[in-house]
């Protein structure tokens, strides 16, 4: 709607206000649509334009962001911030940082003083260190940072100070360095050597004084160490150290105690750390209950599919090498566990028994020997969390979905149909073509045929489509996925499982039947996402 000029400044102001305020209290997602309307009160302003795609960047909404980073460098190059965040936006969609390296150094040599400079300097350190996993890539990248630095300062900083500034961003620069090393360290399992790398990054931290930076080395420490620990304790299992599971129990319990002592991460600022911690500390508390009984401390065994369950829920989106290797563990504790107590059902003999318990652990320690734990994609999820480049693939997958529901309802409703009748098959053909690469339509899987299978990058999704024909009708392909997930879930690869419905109906029954248009629903063998497609051609308008 066009406002006058005075109008729409005022408007401005205020929304500037409640952009600034969602700023203040970290909600950034929040400010989308604040600045949609500010652009359209100024549609030609770079400054407003630039933070509607930053907000967008924040929102993890890369494919509407990026074409405006693109715009903005087209009509505005001459800003820093812009050649910035459209490098950071173009790594997170998965590009080298040898694609985007001339946008990072030419925001630095933008910068129109020392403040933006390292502002920009720390954008590019971090995502350099943390967005790399060849640590001689990252330090050769390091290396023309350091270039930057002097070329800078060598035109924008007074010459009394200039030495004393160079020195300092090269030393910040350098700690960044044995971060890079941490990682390839800890990658490899290198705990002694990742270990040294970490500690003098977070003492170099707090020699500059950067406190904010010496805590953050300092949640990452505290998960390196249960790390570090857990894997040793399975190495030193599978070694024979333990001599019978009492001694390891002993271990196991100290190791119980030593984290509870931890600070660790907040779910909601550090939602990959916090997974990662929770999914170790659930795989030593099922130890702990399989330990007490091969010890005999237990009079019952009372099974721990439970901890097996909510290591493979935490592990199927992130963590899933380690997450398997964790469930081999628990899962021969557990077996083991379970033919004792067959055992001692048949047996009287204390002895016997004893025996049998020998023997289960000697059994145990042989299948744990050799195991050794992979925290090669440990270390990039974590990397990645620290970036803020938290990939859910579930999430991701139903923003796709979304997308093709609103392309359906907007502009091919009308394709569904055949003599006025709606057909399930041109529905799977349109969302096979929708869908990414690599997804194949009637295909075989354990619990029948789906409609469509995709596979991604972390696992498969499965997709059933049926047109709204009343209740019985609906429940019945909730059935039938759940087989789906039943047969093919056990791998813990199936990233989700989507049940999409064509409703034909001019009053939206089966949005009605389930509450609205998309939902998840709870079944016992997992979460199905329903997602309802209106597909009722809209009826004209009477004429007068």
């Amino acid at each position: 709607m066009p406002t006058s000029d005075s109008t729409g400044h005022k408007r401005i102001e205020v929304l500037l206000r409640q952009a600034a305020q969602l700023y203040r209290d970290n909600r950034f997602k929040d400010t989308v649509e604040i600045w949609k309307e500010i652009c359209e009160i100024e549609p030609d302003n770079p400054y407003w334009l630039h933070n509607l795609a930053l907000a967008l960047l924040y929102s993890e909404r890369l494919d509407e962001c990026l074409p405006l980073f693109a715009h903005l460098l087209q009509i505005a190059p001459e800003l820093s911030r812009v050649h910035n965040n459209f490098a950071m936006a173009a790594l997170r969609l998965g590009v080298s940082f040898s694609g985007v390296a001339h946008f990072f150094i030419q925001a630095l040599m933008l910068s129109k003083d020392e403040g933006e400079f390292y502002r920009h300097l720390m954008n590019s350190v971090n995502s350099i260190v943390y967005g790399f996993e060849d640590r001689t890539e990252a330090e050769a990248a390091l290396d023309r940072l350091t270039e930057c630095v002097v070329q800078f300062l060598e035109h924008n900083s007074e010459a009394e100070y200039r030495k004393t500034n160079q020195e300092e961003l090269t030393r910040l620069i350098n700690i960044y360095r044995h971060i890079a090393r941490f990682r390839s360290c800890f990658g490899h399992t290198e705990w002694a050597a990742a270990a040294e790398e970490l500690n003098t990054a977070k003492h170099g931290f707090s020699k500059l004084g950067l406190e904010n930076f010496v805590q953050g080395i300092a949640r990452i420490e505290a998960i390196f160490k249960l790390a570090r620990d857990i894997s040793s304790y399975v190495e030193a299992i599978g070694n024979g150290f333990y001599e019978h599971p009492g001694s390891a129990l002993a271990t196991c319990i100290d190791l119980q105690e030593q984290f509870k002592r931890q600070s660790y991460s907040h779910p909601d600022k550090y939602p990959v750390l916090f997974r990662l911690q929770t999914l170790l500390f659930t795989f030593l508390d099922g130890t702990s209950i399989a330990l007490q009984y091969l010890d005999g401390r237990s009079a019952s065994h009372e099974g721990i599919e439970d901890k097996c369950s909510v290591i493979q829920m935490l592990s199927a989106d992130y963590f899933r090498d380690i997450g398997q290797d964790l469930l081999t563990a628990l899962r021969s504790m557990n077996k083991a566990c379970s033919g004792i107590a067959a055992a001692i059902i048949r047996r009287a003999n204390p002895d016997l028994i004893n025996n049998d318990r020998h023997a289960a652990w000697r059994r145990i320690c042989l299948l744990l020997n050799g195991l050794h734990l992979d925290f090669r994609a440990v270390d990039v999820a974590l990397a990645r969390g620290q970036l803020g480049w938290v990939y859910d693939p579930k999430k991701e997958s139903i923003r796709v979905v979304q997308g093709f529901k609103a392309f359906i309802e907007r502009q091919a409703w009308h394709d569904h149909y055949v003599n006025g009748a709606p057909q399930e098959n041109i529905e799977r053909a349109l969302l096979q073509a929708y869908l990414l690469p690599r997804n194949y339509r009637e295909v075989p899987v354990r619990g029948g045929r789906s409609d469509v299978l995709m596979f991604e990058m972390d696992g498969r999704l499965v997709f059933e489509t049926k047109i709204w024909r009343g209740q019985a009708n609906f429940n019945s392909g909730l059935s039938e996925i759940a087989e789906y997930i039943q047969g093919e879930g056990d791998d813990g690869l199936l990233t989700c499982a989507f049940y999409i419905v064509l409703d034909p109906t001019v009053t939206a029954r089966a949005a009605a039947y389930i509450s609205r248009d998309e939902v998840s629903s709870r079944l016992k063998e997992g979460n199905i996402e329903v997602v309802v497609v209106h597909i009722k051609p809209p009826q004209p308008s009477a004429k007068a």
